[in-house]
């Protein structure tokens, strides 16, 4: 079976509209579809649950509230949240991301992803501390 995924696509996309797993849940958990972008440098939309955004900043990601309305994150409506969504698509579907801005943010995220130090953070507070409080 071949993969889904070629790298290319970041190359010849202006940025990545996400659509997470889940729109609907308590605990908010990003998958690989949210670190793709992250990975590769690239400008992202995340249609996700209410808060999904603000968690990935609180998490030390940068996301592009200068060139993207993201008050679609606080929208607990999820058809009002497409919507907000798709109009920011709209909006940005013909525009390049290629400002300073958004270059020094997509760095920042594609560092802060592959640093070791963060990732075991992560590790130890959302997968190991959880499991040992459950023993």
């Amino acid at each position: 079976m071949a993969k889904a995924f070629n790298p290319d696509w970041y190359d010849i996309t202006n940025f990545s509209m996400v659509v997470e797993s889940e729109i609907i849940q308590e605990n908010v958990w990003h998958t690989e579809k949210t670190w793709k972008p992250i990975a590769f440098h690239h400008p992202f939309l995340l249609w996700g649950p209410p808060g999904y955004v603000s968690n990935l900043r609180k998490q030390g990601f940068e996301t592009f509230d200068h060139i993207i309305d993201e008050s679609y994150d606080i929208e607990p409506d999820d058809v009002k949240r497409l919507t907000l969504i798709i109009d920011q698509v709209d909006r940005l579907k013909n525009i390049k991301l290629t400002d300073n801005e958004t270059i020094k943010r997509t760095t920042h995220n594609h560092n802060l992803f592959f640093d070791t130090a963060w990732s075991k953070q992560q590790f130890n507070e959302n997968l190991f501390l959880p499991l040992l409080a459950l023993l």
